[in-house]
């Protein structure tokens, strides 16, 4: 069974205004010198073309990188050092929040760890899924806009994510499981660093489930 990702396509060039022309109007010129050629007309001055000494040369300084860039502060103890520790979670919006969690849910198993409003927009309804704790790392949100046009793929959009599993067993565990339930779910995709299958919610985003090994290991 093949498989293809969204198809990206290209825009399309628009023309290039074209030029106005500018008219000229009151040359100044009398019958007698209209269309005379003046003596010096086309001469070179003697330093034409001449390249300043230090054309091109590039500052001492120039592409310096400061001498603190990517200091920590020297009063910044290991507990204060700034790093990011890992996903807290990602967001989606949805058009049905209740089919949503049939499939997130009831399908895939997650818990429903939050039903409650959008802090940032109170009409709208945003329900968390994640593991039993509700531990950061696990959750994927979603937010409610029923009315909202279909999600367009290009720059600025989320091609995909992607849930784990423990074994390449339960990864073909998880093809038959939701084949059986209607589901349009692909073989399996080796990726080198893992192997990967794909199915759509509801809404149509890609779901990835991806086995954890091999893993992927720094070069060199």
């Amino acid at each position: 069974m093949s498989w293809r990702g969204p198809r990206f396509g290209r825009g399309e060039k628009g023309a290039r205004p074209a030029s106005e022309r500018e008219t000229e109007a009151g040359s100044g010129l009398t019958p007698v010198d209209a269309g005379a050629i003046p003596p010096n007309a086309g001469a070179i001055p003697p330093n034409a073309g001449a390249i300043p000494p230090n054309a091109g040369a590039i500052p001492p300084n120039a592409g310096a990188i400061p001498a603190n860039a990517g200091a920590i502060p020297a009063n910044a103890g290991d507990s204060q050092r700034m790093r990011l520790t890992g996903l807290h979670h990602v967001t989606a919006i949805c058009r049905d929040l209740d089919r949503t969690t049939r499939f997130y849910r009831d399908v895939l198993g997650l818990a429903l760890v939050r039903e409650t409003l959008n802090d940032d927009d109170p009409l709208t309804r945003h329900f968390y899924f994640g593991d039993a704790r509700g531990s950061p790392g696990t959750l994927v949100s979603f937010l409610e806009y029923p009315s909202l046009p279909d999600g367009v793929v290009g720059a600025g959009s989320t091609h995909h994510f992607a849930f784990a599993v423990d074994s390449s067993d339960e990864q073909l565990a998880w093809i038959d499981y939701l084949r059986t339930r209607g589901f349009d779910c692909t073989d399996v995709f080796d990726r080198g660093a893992f192997r990967s299958i794909y199915v759509r919610d509801p809404d149509g985003r890609i779901v990835e489930i991806a086995t954890r090994e091999p893993g992927l290991l720094p070069e060199g």
